[in-house]
């Protein structure tokens, strides 16, 4: 640049910093309203202002004996209704129906059940549930296991995952080692997979106390082993207590609690959409089957994963009895599982009919900063027992310094 055009430049007012935002915050909108423009021809966009879905039996208003791609889906728009389930029928054709070949298999019969209900749902899941509801889980290391050559099995924590690894014998791997494959998992009752994952985190904790006490991580009741007071409670308030706790829990780090998430979460990919490589869902009863329908030979003479109903500790302090719950209770773990119950043929439970698709709440809300997230966490987990004890160790340390006051007088 010569310098007379530089002195010019040097010499014309420059805008000042909030004009410079203003024209920043121009274009963001106006590109935002070109691409809401261009997206209003998209027969979504022109369907949810038609959308009228309010309980779960509403949206799922077909014929049993309809293809799992004609479900009609209760919008009040005939034209809209069509569309959509011509847009469902098209999808479904250009996914591989796995549901025609497990239909006509006895073995599979609950499989073939749940992939109807995925196939026929899966796109409808984003105008459903907000995304505080449609959030991925990282499972990390543990995330899959290669099975044959074409597919790949998705680890949904307690589902079945330690078999599956001794049948192949191979260990997890993160999922983004197996992008190439076809991937399938298996699924069960939702609140049986929340105690089981409930279950799970009782026993971690075990074996964490016993190794304190310099006891073996695992084995029976010993004369004095240390059993935590909150273990006496009752069952209810133990379960209702342990899913205020979940909830805090929810789209943070890595935790335990992550064994009682719906398990429609771990389908999930980082768009917080069904993962496009996932084709088959079964049920966990029939995994021997499911196995050999994707070509790989179930071996018998394998022992199987974990069983907790052979732990007597397990059994007696974490037992998987929905009869103990109270209906307030359990229709807080509906509301909870409510992805679940929408994307996966299981029946609600009597105490949860009626309750809308979506579910009653819109949590959880993600923390802004760590000091929210811990108020959080002790507004909701801290009870009772936990104030005494927190009391009773103040009084200890006060108590504790006014002695050693009295000793230096």
């Amino acid at each position: 640049m010569r310098g007379k055009e530089r002195e010019i430049l040097l010499k014309q007012p420059t805008r000042p910093r909030y004009q410079r935002r203003l024209v920043q915050l121009e274009c963001i909108i106006g590109a935002g309203l070109i691409v809401l423009l261009c997206n209003l021809k998209n027969p979504w966009i022109q369907q949810i202002s038609s959308w009228n879905v309010t309980t779960y039996d509403a949206l799922l208003g077909a014929s049993e004996n309809s293809h799992p791609g004609d479900h009609s889906f209760g919008y009040n728009n005939n034209s809209s209704s069509s569309s959509n389930n011509n847009n469902n029928i098209t999808n479904s054709q250009n996914m591989d129906s796995f549901w025609e070949r497990m239909n006509g298999t006895l073995a599979l019969r609950l499989s073939s059940l749940q992939q109807a209900s995925f196939e026929s749902k899966r796109l409808h899941l984003p105008n459903i549930f907000p995304l505080a509801r449609r959030h991925s889980l990282d499972t990390g290391q543990w995330g899959a296991n290669q099975v044959t050559k074409e597919w790949a099995y998705l680890h949904i924590y307690k589902n079945g995952g330690t078999t599956v690894l001794f049948q192949t014998g191979r260990d997890h791997v993160p999922v983004s080692r197996v992008r190439t494959k076809k991937w399938f998992t298996v699924v069960r009752d939702p609140i049986h997979h929340f105690l089981s994952g409930w279950s799970e985190c009782g026993d971690r904790s075990r074996r964490g106390r016993r190794i304190k006490q310099g006891l073996p991580p695992t084995g029976p009741l010993e004369a004095n082993e240390t059993i935590p007071p909150n273990l006496l409670y009752d069952y209810d308030f133990r379960v209702a207590r342990w899913l205020v706790e979940v909830q805090s829990q929810v789209m943070t780090s890595w935790s335990c609690h992550m064994h009682c998430f719906p398990q429609v979460n771990y389908m999930l990919n980082s768009r917080n959409e069904i993962s496009p490589e996932l084709q088959i869902v079964g049920d966990l009863g029939e995994l021997p089957a499911m196995l050999d329908f994707i070509g790989f030979k179930f071996r018998e003479d394998i022992p199987s994963g974990r069983n907790a109903t052979a732990d007597p500790f397990l059994t007696k302090f974490y037992p998987r009895r929905t009869d103990l719950l109270s209906n307030e209770t359990v229709l807080k773990l509906c509301d909870f599982l409510a992805i679940d119950y929408y994307l996966l043929e299981y029946p609600l439970p009597e105490a949860c009919e009626g309750m809308p698709v979506g579910g009653y709440s819109q949590w959880p809300r993600r923390p802004k900063d760590v000091r929210t997230k811990r108020l959080t966490r002790i507004k909701y987990v801290n009870d009772t027992l936990h104030s005494y004890k927190l009391l009773n160790r103040k009084r200890e340390t006060r108590a504790h310094l006014l002695a050693q006051k009295e000793a230096s007088n």
